[in-house]
This record gives C-alpha cells, sequence and structure tokens, in this order.
C-alpha cells in the first residue's frame, strides 16, 4: 500500500502545481461542501467541478484503462481434441 499512497501523493501535487500556474483566472470555491478553499482556474475549466489539492478529486487524474482478460476456455477445448486424436492414434 505504501505505493499506492505515494502516487496518490504525487498526483495531489500536481494538481496544485496546476493550480498554482494558474493565475489569471476566476476565483471559485472548492466542490467540497466541507471544505471552504478558494481555487483559481481558467474559463474553460470553470464548467467543471472543482476541488482544491486537499479534496482533490478525479480532475486531472487520468482514467484506468481496463485490461482484457485473456479467455481460458478456447485454448483447453483445443487442448482436450490434441489428447483426443493422439489417443485415438494409438
Amino acid at each position: 500500500m505504501r505505493f499506492g499512497n505515494h502516487r496518490k501523493l504525487q498526483r495531489i501535487q500536481k494538481t496544485e502545481e496546476i493550480i498554482k500556474k494558474v493565475t489569471d483566472g476566476i476565483e471559485m470555491f472548492c466542490s467540497n461542501d466541507k471544505c471552504k478553499n478558494i481555487v483559481t482556474l481558467d474559463v474553460e475549466a470553470a464548467t467543471r467541478t472543482i476541488m482544491c489539492g486537499k479534496c482533490h478529486s478525479g480532475f486531472f487524474s487520468k482514467k484506468k484503462k481496463i485490461k482484457k482478460k485473456p479467455v481460458k476456455t478456447i485454448a483447453w477445448k483445443d487442448q482436450k481434441e490434441i489428447i483426443r486424436r493422439t489417443i485415438k492414434e494409438c
């Protein structure tokens, strides 16, 4: 779990850096109801949900790709047929 927490901290630091870079934008409050931090972003991002680096939504994070699992049943059927053929030949 250590590596997962480390990556999470890196993502939070990246979001805080991006928020710091944008200085000429609009000041808005964080989307989290409990948080009262002010976030500055550009006009294009004004329509999206905005959260500060402490709350950190998936605003800047990338979506994870889901890997397709290989289907084992087809290969298993082929192996059964090969075994049957070898038994018949003997």
